[in-house]
């Protein structure tokens, strides 16, 4: 008898934790969707930003039409990058990217590239990782590939 009590009492404690957690903001991994045309930029920024920050980013990389139908769905990400602002525009149509953290971050041809923190972001380091991008020391990632930095 005194044992089905302290398994009882056990198992309320366990369901009470599960319960009453309350949700944490995300402090670690940053998710990344990117169009497939800035992968080698974006795997060298990364790495630096991670040398200097000890934070991964977790790159989703595509076309942006694509990733942005992924993200109307409901797909989980952090920060999207888009080559062209037609997919952006898209998303921002729906709320879905915080609008006052998008900027133009590169150009190749006539082609820009706005990146911006998603509005489902629980993570406090997104919008560092975005303010980052746009900084001198993502710069030389992006150039050596042939794209114009722009901030």
């Amino acid at each position: 008898m005194l044992r089905r009590v302290f398994l009882r009492a056990a198992g309320a404690v366990m369901l009470a934790g599960v319960v009453v957690q309350p949700a944490r903001t995300q402090t670690q991994d940053i998710i990344l969707f990117a169009d497939e045309s800035l992968k080698t930029s974006i795997e060298g920024a990364n790495a630096f930003f991670l040398s200097e920050n000890a934070f991964t980013v977790i790159v989703t990389y595509g076309p942006s039409a694509e990733l942005a139908r992924q993200l109307e769905g409901g797909a989980m990400a952090d920060v999207f990058i888009s080559a062209g602002p037609q997919a952006m525009d898209a998303l921002a149509g729906r709320k879905l990217i915080e609008t006052s953290s998008r900027a133009d971050v590169v150009r190749k041809a006539s082609v820009t590239y706005p990146v911006a923190v998603m509005t489902s972001s629980t993570n406090v380091l997104a919008s560092i990782y975005v303010q980052w991008l746009t900084t001198p020391k993502a710069q030389p990632y992006f150039e050596k590939e042939g794209f114009t930095f722009l901030p």
